[in-house]
């Protein structure tokens, strides 16, 4: 009865690890092609009496992305005024599309989900949703 146990046991174990290591996201070449820093001014004045909280000035950073012959825009949102080194112009990164989301790899182990604003497929061809 033991024996049966524990051989359901490593049976089960081994099928678990197998579908987990089937389910990592799969990874694709691609090259930044355009990066354009665009920073939105804080809402701080020093002659307003409001106890209304301050808005953090936000980094927001338009991003090209070329994965094949398509080129995604994305928008990166930061607190920080510099961007990633990793989103340089000519730079290769690791990328994954899902739906309307573009994963980037970056240093570390790490990820970060992109919106994709729009894109265009090919050359000379119009941006579309």
């Amino acid at each position: 009865m033991k024996q049966g146990f524990v051989l359901c046991a490593l049976l089960c174990g081994a099928l678990l690890t197998t579908a987990r290591a089937t389910t990592a996201p799969q990874f694709e070449p691609a090259t930044i092609v355009s990066v354009e820093n665009n920073a939105t001014p804080a809402s701080y004045n020093a002659n307003a009496s409001t106890d209304a909280p301050l808005r953090p000035e936000i980094h927001t950073c338009n991003i090209g992305v070329k994965l094949g012959n398509t080129v995604y825009q994305l928008a990166y949102d930061s607190a920080f005024e510099d961007v990633s080194p990793v989103f340089a112009t000519n730079q290769a990164v690791q990328v994954n599309r899902k739906g309307s989301v573009l994963y980037v790899a970056l240093p570390g182990n790490r990820t970060v989900p992109l919106a994709i604003e729009n894109r265009s497929e090919g050359k000379g061809a119009s941006l579309t949703n």
